[in-house]
């Protein structure tokens, strides 16, 4: 079967267009005319492989998902992160696509290298609440988990590393939008990963930590999720922000 070309382009279009690099760049990234570089995106010019390797390098993806048809990746999630926050920076952007790579490399060390292997997640979207509260439904959720972890009103010393523990792939990065204090990608393969933002304050990345852990209990069917400092004004970051607290630190404890 003939490689598809014209395929392998589409997918170098998108994967520029996504992170918000011009043909200028791209095509100087090759050492090659911007005429020459639009016929690699067209598929009318045959592409080698380290013009390949350098192109996925500069676009944060693992050069596979441009040869392979069905190679797993977390695209259409990421797509549509970047869909429905058109304002997200260049750097931003690409911050975010690293972070999914360091998410898919650290979930095959763990499983092809180290061996580990951890238990699903509770969906607590499946739970039958007897009430329609958020508020509620987050304060609920999070002594459920202290209970399922067998912390109950034990304080929480260091969120990010009980969240490993539960498989969940979690890194900080800077943001250039001090307005983002994390979000929350349900990889197809590699599961939960959460990035929080390394420009916040120790103790609004604990916060955001946990607010983003709830969404990885009740929302991966969602699939993606931008918190923004200044726009809780939905149900789902009420449900987030009250887990995040009586989780931290339960009423029970106080």
């Amino acid at each position: 079967m003939a490689f598809d070309y014209v395929l392998l382009g589409k997918k170098l279009r998108e994967a520029r267009e996504t992170l918000l690099i011009n043909t200028q760049e791209a095509a100087a990234r090759l050492q090659m005319s911007v005429e020459d570089y639009l016929k690699l995106e067209l598929g009318h010019k045959k592409i080698t492989g380290d013009q390949l390797v350098i192109l996925a390098s500069l676009y944060q993806r693992d050069f596979r998902y441009f040869v392979t048809g069905d190679y797993p990746s977390a695209e259409s999630q990421i797509q549509e992160m970047f869909r429905l926050n058109s304002s997200l920076s260049k750097n931003d952007r690409i911050a975010i696509q690293q972070f999914i790579r360091l998410c898919e490399y650290e979930s095959f060390l763990e499983q092809e290298v180290l061996q580990r292997s951890y238990k699903h997640l509770p969906n607590y979207s499946q739970y039958q609440f007897n009430h329609n509260n958020f508020k509620r439904q987050g304060t609920q959720a999070a002594w459920f988990e202290r209970e399922r972890m067998n912390i109950e009103t034990l304080p929480i010393l260091d969120i990010f590393e009980l969240m490993r523990s539960q498989g969940i792939h979690v890194f900080k990065r800077q943001l250039e939008d001090r307005n983002i204090s994390g979000l929350y990608i349900h990889h197809p393969t590699v599961g939960h990963c959460i990035l929080i933002n390394y420009l916040d304050d120790l103790y609004r990345q604990n916060f955001s930590a946990a607010h983003e852990y709830c969404h990885a209990l009740f929302d991966s069917s969602v699939g993606q999720e931008i918190t923004y400092f200044n726009k809780n004004n939905n149900g789902c970051e009420w449900r987030a922000n009250s887990f995040a607290g009586n989780f931290l630190v339960p009423q029970k404890w106080i």
